[in-house]
C-alpha cells in the first residue's frame, strides 16, 4: 500500500486519526512537533530506502519476477498486472537513483547544500546503505541493458502486436495504441539509468 501510494499519490499527507483534517504546519521549515503533518508515502519510501533498503528492494524484485512469469501474451488478462509492477519497480528505482546521486553528491539538490537524512558520515549504517543502493543500481543496469526478463517480455509483446496488425489490418489502431503504451513503460524503466549507461 505504501509503494502504490508513493506512485499514485506522492503529495498526499499521512494524517493520524487524532488529527483534524484542517490541521496544517504553521512554520517553514516545520518544527519538530509539526513533522507528523508533512509525512507522505513518497517520503516514507525514501526513508525506508535510506534506513533498510535491502528487504524492500528484494521484495520488489521478487514481485517483478513473479509478474513477468504471468506475461504469457500481449492480449492476456494479466498484462495490466505486469505493467503495474513494472511501473512500481520503475518508480522505486527512480527513488534509489535519487538517493544514490545525493549520497555521491552528484545530484543538483545536493550541490545546493540540500541535505537528506542519511546515516552519519563514516558510520556502519551509512556504509551498509551505500552498499545496498550501489548493488541495486548495478542490478538495475543489468536488467535494462542485457535484455533481461523485463525488456525481453516487453519487446516480445511489441513483436506480437506488430505481427497481429499485419495479419489483420483492422487491429492496427488498437495495437498501435498498445504498442505506444509498452514503449512508454520502456522509457519509464530507462529513465533511472545513469546517462552514460543509457543505450543509444
Amino acid at each position: 500500500a505504501m509503494l502504490q501510494a508513493a506512485i499514485l499519490e506522492p503529495g498526499r499527507l499521512v494524517l493520524h486519526a487524532n488529527l483534524n483534517m484542517s490541521t496544517c504546519p504553521q512554520h517553514v521549515p516545520v518544527t519538530r512537533e509539526e513533522t507528523r503533518l508533512v509525512g507522505s508515502p513518497a517520503g516514507q519510501l525514501l526513508l525506508e530506502l535510506t534506513r533498510s533498503p535491502k528487504p524492500l528492494l528484494d521484495a520488489l524484485v521478487e514481485c517483478l519476477n513473479l509478474s513477468i512469469d504471468l506475461a504469457t501474451s500481449s492480449t492476456s488478462n494479466t498484462v495490466d498486472i505486469v505493467l503495474f509492477f513494472i511501473r512500481l519497480y520503475a518508480r522505486v528505482m527512480s527513488a534509489v537513483t535519487f538517493l544514490w546521486q545525493n549520497l555521491m553528491a552528484c545530484h543538483r539538490a545536493r550541490q545546493k547544500n540540500w541535505q537528506f537524512g542519511f546515516p552519519k558520515e563514516g558510520s556502519e549504517k551509512r556504509q551498509e546503505m551505500k552498499k545496498h543502493l550501489e548493488q541495486a543500481m548495478k542490478d538495475h543496469q543489468v536488467r535494462m541493458l542485457l535484455d533481461g526478463g523485463i525488456m525481453r517480455c516487453l519487446k516480445s509483446w511489441i513483436e506480437e502486436l506488430e505481427a497481429s496488425s499485419q495479419q489483420n489490418p483492422r487491429l492496427i489502431d488498437k495495437n498501435t495504441e498498445r504498442i505506444c503504451d509498452i514503449h512508454a513503460h520502456i522509457l519509464l524503466l530507462l529513465r533511472s539509468l545513469p546517462l552514460e549507461a543509457k543505450p543509444a
